[in-house]
């Protein structure tokens, strides 16, 4: 089992700690970066095959230093660089860095975990998503509770996605979570659209959705209990507080 970590821009959002300079993965906490947090938890779950996706050149020479300094488990990493820079936040959108040669040859027939270069979880949810997989073999997307509307029609009753659209009339259960890029893939439900989402200018997990329920696929969905986004100073600050307990 592989894992594509996307870990690039330059953390505008939180420019108060990255100064628009680094991606918010290379944040420092408690001496290390976000990302080897990360790379810790996959490995917990049995993934040591990961893909890291950046946006910029320099970007990866930054993880060379962490590597070099040992600040990041010492593994053997594939990278890959969006296929433009033009947008610094177009890598954190898995469907657009897919187009990567690298990426492309990373995934070919396996199956993958995608998480965002921000994302923190407890590691218990990688084991939950991929054990959904193994059930049901389908795609399976993390969802967490959001005060923000979202624009997922969720099947409360099966747990299953069945319309995608912006919800403006429909009672708050059915559009109270929102997906997070914590997710589980596998590279045959990707090739079934990618045709499809190469001509997107700018896809994201809302068009690959829909693109999928469009093909006939079933996506299953996993209700978080705790997740962060990092997006925000107040999230940055959540984040301090979680990985302060981490061991």
């Amino acid at each position: 089992m592989k894992a594509i970590i996307f870990n690039g821009g330059v953390g505008t959002r939180l420019h108060a700690i990255t100064k628009s300079l680094i991606p918010k993965g290379h944040i420092i906490f408690k001496g290390r970066p976000l990302i080897a947090y990360q790379i810790e938890w996959l490995n917990s779950a049995g993934i040591k095959d990961i893909l890291i996706a950046y946006s910029r050149k320099e970007q990866i020479e930054q993880l060379k230093y962490f590597y070099k300094k040992r600040l990041v488990p010492r593994l053997k990493y594939t990278f890959s660089l969006s296929p433009t820079e033009s947008s610094d936040s177009g890598v954190s959108l898995p469907y657009f860095n897919f187009r990567s040669p690298e990426t492309q040859n990373f995934i070919r027939e396996n199956i993958f975990v995608t998480v965002n270069g921000d994302n923190l979880f407890r590691t218990k949810l990688l084991s939950k998503i991929i054990n959904q997989h193994k059930q049901t073999g389908r795609d399976v997307f993390c969802i967490y509770r959001t005060k923000k509307k979202s624009p997922f029609v969720i099947d409360s009753r099966r747990g299953e996605i069945y319309n995608l659209r912006w919800v403006t009339n429909q009672p708050d259960k059915y559009w109270n979570h929102t997906t997070c890029g914590t997710c589980f893939f596998s590279a045959d439900a990707y090739k079934l659209i990618q045709s499809k989402i190469n001509k997107l200018e700018n896809p994201d997990i809302q068009e690959y959705i829909e693109l999928s329920l469009k093909a006939g696929r079933k996506l299953d969905l996993v209700k978080v209990d705790f997740f962060i986004n990092m997006n925000e100073y107040e999230d940055y600050v959540r984040a301090v507080k979680f990985l302060k307990k981490y061991d």
